[in-house]
């Protein structure tokens, strides 16, 4: 079986919606063609314990959580963009070493629409030879859309700005990545 690093920018359990589920589902289903090398992003506190942790072990080869979810854990990083930036880096060769290490060159991005496409791109940058998938609703953009025909009018340029910054994001995903799942039909006709 090929080894496969799943990048996990959320999980949760027990799942709280529809975003949990379908990482649930991912790791399951992975699982079962792959040796899963799970990479979590998400805070170690926020995640759900014993449950959440046993689940993996279940399913996943290894276990190891990104120096970010770590540090997300006992401080506020989020607002120290420049410490972030570091970190982000940090967490880019860290999931190299992961991959040379359990010897794939396969990167799976569970949900990269949580990550930034930054993130993606240094992965890239810094080991070309990876193929990397990224599991993603790429037309999310449409879905936050969706809300404008509801909101109050100060609200409108807000809506319009997040999902024009969305729709980006999008455009940089699916031409980066070596391959993108698709969610529905609309995504993938979406390139």
């Amino acid at each position: 079986m090929k080894n496969v690093i799943l990048v996990l920018p959320s999980y949760e359990l027990p799942a709280k919606g529809g975003p949990q589920i379908s990482v649930r589902n991912l790791i399951k289903a992975v699982s079962k063609n792959c040796n899963v090398h799970a990479y979590i992003m998400a805070p170690k506190n926020m995640i759900g314990g014993k449950d959440a942790i046993n689940y993996l072990k279940k399913y996943c080869s290894s276990i190891s959580w990104s120096t970010s979810s770590i540090i997300k854990s006992y401080y506020n990083i989020n607002n120290k963009p420049r410490l972030f930036g570091v970190i982000r880096i940090i967490d880019a060769v860290r999931l190299i070493f992961l991959a040379i290490k359990h010897k794939t060159k396969i990167i799976w991005f569970d949900r990269a629409e949580e990550l930034i496409p930054e993130f993606i791109y240094m992965v890239k940058g810094i080991w070309p030879h990876c193929i990397t998938i990224c599991d993603t609703c790429a037309i999310y953009s449409e879905f936050i859309l969706r809300e404008l025909q509801f909101a109050e009018d100060f609200r409108k340029d807000g809506i319009i700005q997040s999902a024009q910054k969305k729709s980006h994001q999008e455009i940089i995903l699916t031409n980066m990545c070596n391959v993108v799942t698709a969610v529905s039909e609309r995504d993938a006709t979406f390139r």
